[in-house]
């Protein structure tokens, strides 16, 4: 696990993970990395890596994603998840001064970055050291290098807990049975 920000809270709660079914190590950064940076300073993993974003709760099982990056071929796969937005007006499209179509309050669907990846060792390897790097960037760096990209959809429970608002639903969502816990 890469740390910055509270590192010693981290590990000191966490521990080896024995506790908690896995065994873990810490890489901590001296100043922030970005997503994709603190991955530099460890060792080049020799198989495929799962990177998930520290913020991210979720109950999809990492085994069927990583059964789709293998069918798939794929050098990156990100796992996505599906977002929604309305727009609270009516939207209306027009050809220079003349009305085309007006659209009451539409809802926009799309698929959004999940936090959670799969990299192929080859994929580790584009990542400089030393510098801020995220994965967004490690994402486009390995495309222009016409590296088989992949997205998985997420249907199972997920949130990003990074904002109070969300981490408190978290927490609430846990209470009610809707996440295990």
């Amino acid at each position: 696990m890469t740390t910055h920000f509270r590192a010693e809270k981290i590990s000191g709660h966490f521990g080896n993970g024995q506790g908690f079914g896995v065994n873990m190590n810490y890489i901590a950064e001296d100043r922030q990395l970005g997503t994709a940076g603190g991955l530099a300073l460890m060792p080049e993993p020799e198989s495929t890596l799962l990177v998930v974003n520290g913020d991210i709760l979720t109950e999809m099982d990492f085994r069927v994603m990583q059964a789709f990056h293998r069918e798939h071929h794929a050098a990156l796969t990100i796992a996505v998840r599906r977002y929604e937005v309305q727009v609270p007006y009516g939207v209306v499209e027009s050809e220079g001064v003349h009305v085309s179509r007006l659209v009451e309050k539409p809802i926009h669907k799309f698929f959004v970055n999940a936090g959670i990846y799969l990299l192929e060792p080859a994929v580790h390897r584009l990542i400089p050291k030393g510098t801020h790097f995220d994965m967004t960037d490690l994402i486009r760096e390995a495309m222009e290098r016409g590296m088989t990209v992949v997205s998985f959809p997420i249907w199972e429970y997920w949130r990003d807990i990074g904002q109070h608002q969300d981490y408190i639903q978290a927490q609430a969502d846990v209470k009610n049975g809707t996440i295990s816990k």
